[in-house]
């Protein structure tokens, strides 16, 4: 379940993010709905996330208010302790016509807006987990598209440089004729500088780099 949370918690601050068209700060959002599941697993409710909905309702109406919040609260206080089920006397069509524009407008969102705000690859892992999703199960189908985005992740940084020559002096004074010595000597004196994600995909490609660059020619003169 925590792990459900995360990743479904994630989504929707992803979700929001896009809509709102400006960047999120993901670790305090995540951090706010994990201290809003512990008051509610310490007083007897149940696991949950943003309501992505009533979010994008309100930020569409151009509602900033904490009001909003209020009322839905005390709306669902209310409902609880009447007698009787509200939720029995609401007609099926009206919930189905909510998740139905609610699927729509996530669908087009996010498999056909997306494709200008995202990269090329990324689109394509998102139409990738679409299709595994309906094809398989909900379940199933995130997990793998997890993992294409885990090979894509790999795939990728495996290809960026990481290994980069610099040029470094000490900064020891020396007499002038150190300093001569040491200028013939620099361009044998190489450093390299790692960069980038250091990990076993992008190792072989650091290996390689590092002995191509290791190979120094040295001029031996000989005297009679």
């Amino acid at each position: 379940m925590y792990v459900v949370v995360a990743f479904s918690s994630s989504l929707d601050v992803a979700a929001i993010q896009m809509d709102m068209g400006k960047a999120l700060d993901f670790n305090r959002e995540l951090i706010s709905v994990g201290i809003s599941n512990a008051l509610s697993g310490l007083s007897g409710g149940f696991t949950g996330s943003y309501i992505f909905s009533q979010t994008i309702f309100t930020f569409r109406s151009g509602t900033n208010s904490r009001v909003c919040g209020l009322v839905v609260i005390l709306v669902e206080l209310g409902l609880f302790v009447l007698p009787i089920s509200i939720v029995s006397c609401v007609p099926k069509l009206f919930f189905g016509a909510v998740l139905t524009f609610i699927a729509a407008d996530l669908m087009r969102d996010w498999l056909w807006q997306s494709r200008a705000r995202v990269h090329p690859a990324e689109y394509a892992i998102i139409w990738c987990t679409f299709l595994l999703i309906n094809a398989f199960d909900l379940e199933i189908g995130m997990a793998c598209g997890v993992l294409v985005a885990m090979l894509h992740f790999i795939l990728d940084y495996a290809r960026v440089p990481v290994v980069q020559r610099v040029a470094l002096r000490a900064n020891v004074m020396r007499s002038p004729e150190l300093s001569s010595v040491l200028d013939e000597l620099q361009p044998a004196v190489m450093t390299l500088r790692c960069r980038g994600y250091i990990f076993f995909g992008s190792s072989v490609q650091a290996r390689v780099r590092v002995r191509g660059r290791g190979r120094v020619r040295v001029r031996v003169s000989r005297q009679p």
